[in-house]
């Protein structure tokens, strides 16, 4: 289609420093100076599609770029611009917030959470209480935050299954988020990843300061 290619190319070439700045900003640990010149050429293809061409949906572009890599670029080209274009879930039902967020390089698309309620006069809740609490939590936040998400471009699923890395950590209230996560990740066909809450409150502190890893 000529006139496909004419607005591409030209559209291109005027959101050049735009289309570039945005492929810095997702190549995580790669400058555009070092990119393969195919790859660069299809994901500037590709966001270019997704930035400025509101008919084209934007599975499509993933889905065709991944496949222009596969025949055009390196070995791990494909592999390496989806994941460029993936995002994640990550879920979390600790003693006192049910918590989920999807997020993509770097960046949080959706952040959902919810405080769980102690009684007045209560010091805390038994862990019975904060199980059920995070059921019907999750119930409220999974569909507001898939609402936010791109289901085609979720590649994984994370949740927190215990307080802390070590192999005898356990609290009932994290199988309410292992649950959930383990139905999703199914549901969705992709991997799932088992953290502890500690290991997620290490990341959270690094957010923005990448730098220090």
């Amino acid at each position: 289609d000529m006139n496909y290619s004419d607005e591409v190319l030209c559209g291109i070439e005027e959101h050049s420093a735009e289309l570039d700045e945005k492929i810095a900003e997702l190549a995580i640990g790669w400058s555009v100076e070092r990119m393969p010149k195919v790859d660069l050429s299809i994901l500037r293809v590709a966001l270019y599609e997704m930035m400025y061409m509101d008919k084209i949906p934007s599975s499509v572009s993933i889905n065709e770029a991944v496949e222009l890599a596969k025949r055009f670029g390196g070995d791990r080209s494909s592999a390496y611009i989806n994941g460029m274009n993936a995002q994640y879930i990550g879920i979390d039902t600790s003693c006192y917030t049910t918590s989920a967020a999807c997020a993509e390089n770097g960046s949080i698309v959706s952040d959902r959470r919810t405080m769980l309620r102690v009684a007045s006069g209560e010091r805390g809740l038994r862990q019975s209480d904060g199980v059920f609490q995070h059921v019907r939590n999750l119930g409220e936040i999974m569909p507001a935050l898939m609402a936010d998400a791109e289901r085609t471009r979720i590649k994984a699923v994370a949740v927190s299954t215990r307080p802390r890395p070590e192999q005898d950590s356990y609290m009932p209230v994290f199988l309410a988020g292992k649950t959930a996560a383990i139905t999703l990740a199914n549901a969705l066909d992709v991997r799932l990843i088992e953290l502890s809450h500690q290991q997620g409150h290490v990341r959270a502190a690094l957010y923005g300061n990448e730098q220090l890893m």
